[in-house]
């Protein structure tokens, strides 16, 4: 139990020590503090560049025109298949049907080029 009014002298070098490692203490915690804001800020960023970029791509597809619908219905059913979703590829320049179903049952996706002719074709 300390005594009232009593003050014990602590060596200078022991004082000095003391208050040393407070203010290291104190610049660890802030340190601490701003890591963790930027690790939050970070992360929100990356997070949003992630959902931009995934986006993309589903924008570089279009509906086809009645015309190449046409066409292209016809150039699915040459490969023995029949519905799906008809899209045209601006990226890459070509038709793309997902889901067509073809003679053995089974879901395909399927690629044409400009002229309507069978790039790919992939189990679905």
């Amino acid at each position: 139990m300390p005594l009232a009014g009593i003050s014990i002298p602590v060596p200078f070098g022991l004082a000095q020590q003391r208050s040393t490692s407070q203010a290291s203490f104190r610049r660890g915690l802030l340190s601490t503090r701003l890591s963790r804001e930027n690790q939050i800020m970070r992360l929100i960023t990356s997070s949003i560049a992630i959902l931009v970029l995934s986006v993309l791509p589903a924008l570089a597809d279009r509906p086809v025109t009645e015309d190449e619908r046409a066409k292209l219905v016809a150039a699915v059913q040459a490969e023995g298949c029949t519905g799906g979703k008809f899209e045209f590829d601006e990226d890459d320049q070509q038709f793309e049907v997902d889901d067509a179903v073809c003679a053995d049952g089974k879901k395909y996706d399927l690629k044409f080029d400009a002229q309507m002719k069978l790039k790919r074709k992939n189990l679905d």
